[in-house]
């Protein structure tokens, strides 16, 4: 975790519909000063697999047990941990941030009154990351009839950068990866093959580029913002 003087720069998880807010330079430069940045990792969200049986009426929390259950059984790591990896590696080299590599495991809390009573002041970087797994959507019960058994996958993160001394957000930032060609995704099979062997290259694709998003925003080089 990084003790700098007023921030917090939190990740978490799978695209939720929030308002992003754009980075200040000044708050860059500021950050630039500071001695060392903490590290925060999230518990991660329960993995959403939508089984492909054509039928209405699973729910979510149906859907979250077989996702957790893939998790375990092919011990798949928690893609934050590599996201917080590429982040905190390449904010060392450029723009040459201090970083703390002490990470502190927290549920899902992002409440700023609780970050203030762990941390006082200063920055911290924190990761949470959330996955879904479903069929890609047809015209018989959701289910694709030309490609029925193959899967989408949605990725996502958030981030925040809030300052401790003002307790207040002053960035916020999302990145999302989706599979849009429903010819070219795996089946849910060909995923689980090999002890998940396929799954985990997917979920480190997915997180590379999520990582990649995010430093983007981060650092004001991100094309979309212009």
């Amino acid at each position: 975790m990084l003790f700098l003087s007023g921030i917090i720069l939190l990740v978490y998880g799978c695209a939720p519909q929030m308002e992003e807010i754009k980075m200040d330079p000044e708050v860059l430069i500021h950050l630039k000063k500071q001695p060392l940045i903490r590290v925060v990792l999230y518990t991660p969200g329960p993995v959403f697999v939508r089984e492909n049986k054509g039928v209405l009426g699973v729910g979510t929390r149906e859907w979250a047990t077989a996702g957790n259950k893939m998790v375990i059984d092919y011990s798949v790591e928690d893609p934050a941990i590599r996201i917080k990896d590429h982040v905190l590696s390449s904010l060392e080299a450029d723009p040459g941030l201090k970083i703390d590599h002490t990470v502190y495991n927290n549920p899902y809390d992002i409440k700023i009154s609780k970050l203030n009573g762990k941390f006082g002041y200063g920055f911290a970087i924190g990761f949470r990351s959330e996955i879904k797994l479903f069929p890609f959507p047809g015209t018989i019960y959701g289910i694709d009839p030309d490609y029925w058994s193959h899967y989408q996958l949605s990725f996502g993160a958030f981030s925040w950068l809030i300052d401790l001394d003002n307790s207040k957000i002053v960035w916020r930032a999302k990145c999302g990866v989706t599979w849009k060609d429903r010819k070219t995704s795996p089946s849910l099979e060909e995923l689980e093959a090999n002890n998940g062997a396929l799954l985990k290259v997917k979920f480190n694709e997915a997180a590379d580029a999520c990582a990649e998003e995010l430093l983007a925003k981060f650092l004001g080089k991100d094309k979309s913002e212009k």
